[in-house]
């Protein structure tokens, strides 16, 4: 009886878990999430490389530093 119990509860979760994720997309045409999926991939790759230079440090310096002539 135990074993049922936990058996459903865990289904249950399970779908309420399945459901939420798929509820966000929804209401959108195929082409819409794709859209949305370029977007965040894009700001995702902006991120990495940002957070990639910072732990680099692979900034190099301007044109208008002192060392170079104008």
């Amino acid at each position: 009886m135990m074993r049922a119990g936990l058996c459903v509860l865990g289904g249950l979760i399970l779908l309420v878990g399945l459901a939420g994720c798929a509820a966000s997309s929804l209401g959108r045409s195929p082409h819409e999430r794709i859209s949305q999926h370029k977007i965040q991939n894009n700001r995702l790759k902006r991120a990495l490389n940002e957070d990639l230079d910072l732990l680099f440090q692979t900034e190099h310096g301007t044109r208008l530093t002192r060392w170079h002539d104008r």
